[in-house]
């Protein structure tokens, strides 16, 4: 019996090897918390008398794939036109924009500050959610795209229409 006891350390019922077996479990429990240890180390500390070993932490490499490029929204016609027979203010701030796609996202180029103020009111975000969705058959998040200095029209007279908005002249376009 005593042959067996030395050939297999969790045999031995004595208290020294408990305490030995106590000591060794608290030890990973404090590990496990630390994320030190797996809970596969600690069933083998019930198994065996030997200390366990460190479980090793997997490194996992960070993601470096650039943003999806912006595309063109081919279909933006139609969402404007479902748009117009569901929000007639919300078709009109968005009459002269345009869209385009980043993976699940649309971004909106309004020159319109109306567009602006009506997306943020009432349930026309969730109108214009829903028109997006009619035309494309999924869920799309929406977003506002700024107009940069780079993008100012070529034409001398939408440039100075913008112009005037930039001032802020109330134009009105028939």
């Amino acid at each position: 019996l005593v042959m067996l006891r030395l050939c297999s350390p969790q045999l031995d019922s004595g208290n020294e090897a408990l305490l030995r077996r106590v000591k060794v479990l608290e030890d990973a429990s404090q590990g496990i918390g630390s994320g030190q240890l797996s809970a596969d180390c600690v069933q083998s500390v019930l198994i065996s008398d030997q200390p366990p070993e460190p479980a090793k932490k997997a490194i996992i490499p960070e993601p470096t794939a650039a943003p999806e490029p912006e595309e063109p929204f081919e279909r933006w016609g139609e969402v404007l036109h479902n748009l117009s027979e569901t929000c007639v203010p919300l078709f009109a701030a968005l009459k002269n924009s345009n869209a385009g796609i980043r993976g699940d996202m649309v971004l909106i180029q309004a020159d319109s500050e109306l567009f602006r103020s009506l997306v943020g009111q009432d349930d026309n975000k969730a109108l214009l959610a829903s028109a997006i969705r009619a035309v494309t058959g999924k869920n799309c998040r929406i977003g506002i795209k700024k107009v940069t200095a780079g993008q100012k029209p070529a034409d001398p007279l939408s440039a100075l229409l913008q112009n005037a908005r930039e001032k802020g002249v109330n134009i009105v376009e028939s």
